[in-house]
Parts: C-alpha cells; structure tokens; sequence
C-alpha cells in the first residue's frame, strides 16, 4: 500500500499523468479539427453535388414521355389521379451514403405557377400488395401527416419480413392509393389529420396461409430513424419552399440541405412546365464524426500505449538517474564524500546537478579535512601550550616554596618569578594572536604596503637584537605589497627577530628586498636537519638546539599564518653555512607566469 502511495506521489507518476493528459487533449484537438473539417467538406460540397445529381436525373427517358392527355403512362396515369395535389411523391437513394440522403421530385407548374406533385415514388407509405386476387392488388396506404417518430415506429414495424403485423386503416381510397385518415396497427391507433373517410382496409395476421399477402414495408427504402424521417420531412419543406432557407453555423452543422432543380419539359397546349428537382439532406457533424471514429478510436487506443512507453522512457532517462543522484545526496549527507556517483556525462539538466553534487562533496570534503585538520591543531595546541605552561609554572611554584619557606636569595627568587610571567604572559599573547589568526579566513579592507621602508623601520626598532652581529642589507626602493601593514610588521618581524636570535655569535645576517616581492633573510647558523626544515613554522616547535634559547616557539608559525593571508609563501632551506628563509608571492601551479615584454 506504501508503495502505490509512494508511485503516485513519485515524479514519473505525475509525468506520465501530465503527458497523458496533454495527449488527450491533443486528441481532443485533432479530433474536433479533423471532424470539423469533415463536416465543413460535407457542406461545401454540397451545391455542387445536388447540381451533379440533378443533371444525371434529367437525362432520363421516362421524364420526356409526361403527356397528361395520354393513359399509356402508368405514373402519368396515377398523377393525372392524383390532380389535388394533396400526395407528395419523391425518389430516394442512398447513392452518396453515409454523407447524403437523396430526395428527387418531380411536378408540373401551370401558368399561374401552381405547383402539382407527380407520383413517381411514394414518400411516406406503407405498400400492400394482395396476390389472392385475379391481378395482383397493390396498394399504397398514403400517411402524409404523420410525425418523424411515428414513422419511425412504422418503419420497425412494417419490416418487410415473413411475419406480416395485423392492422386496419380508415380513409379514402383512389386507384392505388389509400390515403389514411386512422391507421391501428398492435392496438395503438396513428391518425395523419385527415377526416372524412369513408373506406376501410384491414390485414389479420390470422388469415390462411394462401391468402396471405406479401409482407408490407415502408416506403421509402432505406428510411428507418426518426432522424432519417426527419430530414426527408424537411426536405420536402425545402422543395416546397423553393427559396433559400438561412440558418445558424451550429444548426447547418446539425442538419442541413442543398437542392438544384431545372424545366425538363414545356406543354404548348397547357402552359404548363415540367420540373425535376434534387434534394440533398446530410447531417454533417453526425456524418463526420461517423466517418472519423475509427481513425480516433486508433489515436484514443495508441494513447495508453504511448503513455507505457513515456513511463519506460522517462524511468530511464530521469527517475532512475534521480535516484542515483538521491543515493549520492545520502551517501554525501553520512559524511561520506568518496563514493559520491552520478552521471556527470550528461549535457542536461541531471547532469548539471551530478556536477555540482560533485563540486559540492568535493568542497564539503576539503572543508572536512580542514576542519579535522584544524581541531586537530587546536588539540595540539593546547598540549603544546599546557607543555608550554608547565615549565614556568612549575619554576614559579619552586620559587613561591622558596620563598615560603625562606630558603636561598629571596631577591633572585622574584626576579625569576617576574622572568616567568612574563614568559607566561608572552605566551598567552602569541597563543592568543594564533586563535585569533585562525578565526579569519581572509582580510578585508587592504591597503598598499611600502615593504622597503617597513623592514628599514623594523631594522631600526630592532638594532639592539643585532648587537654584535655583522648586519647586511640590500634593500630595493618603493617595494609594494597589498595587505594589512601591522600584520605584514609582525610576520616580518618575527622573522628577523628570529634571524638574529639563532645566529651565531659574531655571525653574519644579510637581508635582501627585490620587486615581486622577494625578501631573504640568511643568518650564520648550523644547518638545520633536512626532517626538520618543514616543522620549523609548527606551533611551539623549537629545534634541539634551540632549546636553551628563549621564545615560545609560535614566531614562525604565526608569521607562516599572516604570510597566508597574504598569499605569500615562506620556505627555509640551509645554505653554505648558514640557513635562509625566502619570501614570495605565491605561483599557483596551473598558472605559467608570463615572460616579460
């Protein structure tokens, strides 16, 4: 249960569901284009189509043989019985199906333009034909007047199959015609509106098998929905209108009609015309949307499929390199930076992230090790100055006991005990000075330091140290360094002071300033052991020989740390008699330095 909750919270979950909806809704789109631009085709080609229609029509040898003053013409004959005009008679074909029904008329119009239909096909009628008499009696049972879903009830009724429905009309009868005034047929009556009948027609479904008639059907073939029932009822309006009937977009994509018509014939004696016209009935968006489904059920079923094979992709390409990323995120949150992986490879987004998971443990990694490596330093620090500390404590608690207990030269004892305060107090100032170098990870606010007249400056406060030694300098002019001077005096200082400290006696100090800057300090002194060279700037570290000297053993380290800041180096190395400490800029290694111009 956990997991389904976790999928349908999880990024390729909601990927999937996004990119599937995008895709319905593209679905949607194509679909109402493609539908609607089917429907639109129905309906541009409409007028064409009628006019196509009614040229084939027109050609027809039956229409040229009209003659009302002759009974040769069986169809001519039932028209001239039909002279009311009260029956509608029309052709319909299925010829354009699915996107057309087809409706032709055709009527006489006299002088005064009276239109009167010919009975060349029924409209709506329901045909009988009786074979138990001498000739065979066919009947049409007229039902002008009926509703579209009335007819659409007869129609699945009077199917044309082997079982015939028992029913009986009231109405007028004329030749083949039977126009209904009443129709019951299965106990529910349909009336047309028209009254006065006086014929009668009945059909049981019990009557002897060779006297059954042949099956009834509607007419005309191929109408069955009350739909199809009424378009063929509106085009008939239509016809009959004879003018153009203008409708909304909506209404013309719901149902529409084209119809073309044209003077087949002109009677002298009468004045009458004979005219054929073509109805085209469509439902356009209905059609379309017939015509279309099965290319949208195939987009609809590939939607699915395509959202699998996005959830395999995107599970490829980004949910399973996520969770690489997120297992390196936990291992870097363990504090474990060496096992930090992901796809640093790749050009997009994730790979951007890899990179700068990468930056970012391998950052978080050298600040580790700074940080173990600084409390490794204050650890050391603190034995070192809690060794510092002992001596000079425990030489003052010697002196306080002597003094206690009023043994030896009580004068001495106290000016060896201000000896060792001050030593003590030298030392918590330089342990002090070291904390506070520490804490600062770089300077702000530098300023351009004149080196060449701060250590002629330090030279002169320092004569006394120099007292009997042979001092050399060769100082170049208006050497700059950016930096912070009192720190740049103290580290240089402690240099110096240490030069003179660790000569030897009537030795030889030589001090040099160049541009760069580049500063040397030699002094005459025993070579220093080559393990020992790189300890000499370690926190309290004095060489064996220096023991007996006095000094805390911080000099060098805090002038090492104020020569950082300043992105200066200090290395010792020992030379022919003696031992130098240089100071420069720092080179970084990738960087070759220019030639000069």
């Amino acid at each position: 249960m956990r997991k389904q909750v976790r999928f349908v919270h999880s990024l390729s979950f909601k990927l999937v569901l996004t990119t599937v909806g995008m895709l319905l809704v593209l679905w949607l789109t194509v679909g109402s284009v493609l539908v609607l631009s089917t429907a639109q085709e129905i309906i541009d080609n409409g007028p064409s189509l009628a006019d196509s229609r009614l040229n084939l029509y027109r050609s027809d040898s039956y229409l040229q043989t009209f003659d009302p003053q002759t009974l040769d013409d069986s169809w001519v004959l039932e028209a001239q019985k039909a002279s009311s005009g009260s029956s509608l008679f029309l052709f319909y074909d299925m010829y354009d199906a699915p996107r057309y029904l087809q409706y032709a008329f055709t009527w006489t119009e006299d002088a005064s333009g009276t239109p009167e239909l010919l009975p060349v096909r029924m409209l709506s009628a329901v045909l009988y034909v009786n074979p138990s008499q001498a000739e065979p009696d066919v009947l049409f049972l007229d039902l002008q007047g009926l509703s579209a879903a009335e007819l659409s009830q007869l129609s699945g009724i009077f199917t044309g199959g082997p079982d015939s429905p028992a029913f009986s009309a009231v109405g007028t009868r004329s030749g083949p015609f039977f126009y209904v005034d009443t129709l019951t047929v299965n106990g529910h009556t349909y009336s047309t509106g028209r009254t006065g009948g006086a014929d009668t027609l009945s059909l049981s479904s019990t009557q002897e098998e060779q006297n059954a008639p042949v099956p009834c059907r509607m007419l005309p073939n191929g109408v069955h929905t009350q739909e199809e029932w009424e378009l063929m009822l509106g085009a008939t309006d239509w016809m009959l209108d004879r003018a153009p009937q203008f409708s909304s977009v909506w209404q013309n994509y719901r149902s529409c009609y084209f119809s073309a018509l044209t003077r087949i014939q002109h009677q002298s004696e009468t004045g009458a015309d004979v005219w054929l016209g073509v109805v085209l009935a469509s439902t356009p968006l209905k059609t379309a949307l017939q015509e279309q489904a099965p290319v949208l059920i195939r987009l609809l079923v590939l939607i699915p499929i395509l959202g699998i094979l996005f959830f395999g992709l995107i599970r490829r390409m980004v949910v399973l390199p996520l969770r690489k990323t997120q297992t390196a995120f936990q291992t870097v949150a363990a504090l474990d930076f060496s096992e930090v992986q992901g796809d640093v490879k790749r050009q997009d987004e994730i790979g951007e992230l890899n990179r700068s998971l990468q930056t970012m443990s391998g950052e978080l990694q050298r600040r580790w090790d700074d940080e173990r490596a600084l409390e490794r330093r204050r650890q050391e620090f603190v034995a070192a100055a809690s060794h510092e500390l002992k001596t000079p404590l425990a030489l003052m608690r010697g002196y306080t006991e002597g003094l206690e207990q009023d043994i030896g030269d009580r004068e001495q004892y106290l000016a060896g005990m201000e000896r060792e305060i001050d030593r003590m107090n030298a030392l918590v100032l330089d342990m002090l000075e070291e904390t506070r170098l520490e804490r600062i990870e770089q300077l702000q606010q530098l300023e351009t330091v004149n080196l060449s007249c701060l250590v002629k400056d330090l030279l002169d406060e320092m004569a006394p140290l120099f007292q009997g030694l042979n001092l050399s300098t060769q100082l170049e002019e208006n050497v700059t360094c950016p930096g912070n001077q009192p720190l740049l005096e103290r580290g240089i200082g402690n240099l110096l002071s240490n030069a003179a400290r660790y000569c030897t006696p009537g030795g030889q100090v030589r001090i040099t300033l160049t541009s760069g800057p580049v500063l040397t300090v030699e002094n005459d002194a025993d070579p220093i052991p080559e393990e020992e060279l790189p300890r000499l700037f370690e926190l309290f570290y004095r060489g064996d020989k220096a023991r007996d000297r006095s000094g805390s053993g911080m000099g060098l380290a805090i002038a090492q740390r104020i020569f950082s800041l300043h992105h200066l180096s200090c290395t010792a190395e020992n030379i022919p008699g003696g031992v130098q400490f240089r100071l420069q800029k720092e080179v970084s290694p990738s960087v070759s330095p220019s030639p000069e111009t």
